[in-house]
């Protein structure tokens, strides 16, 4: 069910540990078809289908900068390995920032702190539109 909602353009959005009483209870027979179909659409939602231009039009410029600088280590009194494990979760989606991940090393171990500074910045950057994105429901 979850493969055919997300094959077209639904998320479905209860945990396996939510959804596991009432899965046993339809196969028990327990609730019937039109109560699990009530129940399955509490659980679903629409995916976005936005083209980019439209998800870049809806990005509230206030909410975006401060998304930006609470992600800043210098803000959030992060340090690089922290960031960086921040920015894991993202990597999986987003390769780029692996890159960037790759130059922030670098630069630390150059003790390039602008380098540092400007890689750190550009990461921070596209990791609050990955925020921003998951706020308005893409799935990465």
């Amino acid at each position: 069910m979850i493969a055919f909602l997300s094959d077209n353009g639904w998320s479905f959005d209860a945990t396996a540990d939510a959804a596991e009483p009432t899965i046993v209870q339809l196969a028990a027979g327990s609730i019937d078809k039109a109560a699990f179909t009530d129940w399955a659409r509490t659980q679903m939602h629409e995916k976005p289908k936005m083209e980019l231009r439209e998800f870049f039009s809806r990005i509230d410029p206030i909410e975006f900068t401060h998304r930006f600088v609470s992600l800043l280590p210098a803000e959030t009194q992060a340090n690089p390995l922290e960031f960086s494990q921040r920015a894991h979760e993202a990597l999986t989606s987003m390769p780029l920032l692996g890159e960037l991940g790759r130059q922030q090393l670098e630069a630390a171990q150059a003790g390039d702190s602008k380098g540092w500074d400007r890689v750190t910045a550009l990461s921070v950057g596209i990791l609050t539109l990955y925020a921003l994105a998951e706020d308005m429901g893409y799935e990465w």
